[in-house]
């Protein structure tokens, strides 16, 4: 059931979209309406679809812009190579207005700017904040909003899974959980190495029927990389088990008379 929120809270959401990150405006929502339930980034986010409230596609009111003139010949000049945190240093010093790195962000994809800057870390470039204490970087009125999420010790989260819990994958395979903290593995791996020990490092577990959620070990064959290489190019695979037995037999003659004739080839 969806949550009907005053019509301030729609307000604010108004008021701070274009500005601020929808992580951002969760913050603010929670500190200006404590006694609603949390607002976190998600919830923002879902909120401006539902309202409409995409930055650069909503209809503003005609007449003249909030940025000031100048603005975008000053972005467009200097926007190569440089980061959003920096063009919105340098336009806050150049207009002196409270502009901001979304905004500036917003502005750049708004106007189809191109920085070409590359902000991904380079391998051993270390942290910023490397060896520095949270209160040397983070502001108190910053440290203290983090409280409020904080694991503590001993609690899990809410997506947590038991040992034994078995999960149906978007691929269609199932895989359970075998040990802490998150390590999975394929059921029908499991059966298969349960009946018949290890699998060889070029062997492959496959369902006889097509099914992949059939972990009888009676559907369940392994065959060789080679061999499943064939049974795909071949179209050798059926609903019918027996069908697909028959396949991999002609599969393995296919493998070993290509073998025979390479052989004798280069003999």
């Amino acid at each position: 059931m969806s949550i009907r929120y005053p019509p301030e809270v729609e307000a604010a959401v108004r008021e701070l979209y274009e500005t601020y990150s929808s992580k951002e405006i969760a913050q603010i929502l929670n500190e200006r309406f404590p006694e609603l339930p949390e607002f976190t980034g998600l919830k923002v986010s879902s909120f401006k679809s539902n309202h409409g409230l995409v930055p650069g596609r909503c209809i503003k009111p005609k007449g003249r812009s909030k940025f000031p003139e100048g603005l975008l010949q000053f972005m467009t000049e200097n926007v190569k190579g440089r980061c959003t945190s920096e063009l919105a240093q340098m336009v806050r010093e150049r207009f002196g207005i409270d502009f901001t790195v979304q905004q500036a962000r917003t502005y750049i994809r708004n106007h189809g700017l191109v920085s070409g800057y590359d902000s991904r870390f380079v391998k051993g470039t270390p942290a910023y904040n490397k060896g520095m204490k949270q209160e040397d970087w983070m502001s108190p009125e910053a440290i203290e909003r983090t409280k409020r999420t904080r694991f503590q010790k001993g609690q899990m989260p809410n997506n947590h899974h038991e040992v034994g819990t078995v999960v149906l994958l978007s691929d269609g395979y199932l895989v359970q959980k075998i040990s802490e903290p998150n390590q999975w593995e394929y059921v029908h791996r499991m059966v298969w190495e349960e009946h018949n020990g290890p699998i060889p490092e070029d062997g492959i577990i496959i369902f006889l029927d097509g099914n992949s959620q059939n972990c009888d070990i009676n559907n369940l064959q392994m065959i060789t990389r080679a061999e499943h290489v064939r049974l795909n190019q071949n179209h050798l695979r059926f609903a019918d088990p027996e069908l697909t037995k028959t396949g991999i037999t002609v599969a393995k003659l296919s493998n070993a008379a290509g073998k025979k004739k390479r052989s004798l080839k280069n003999d």
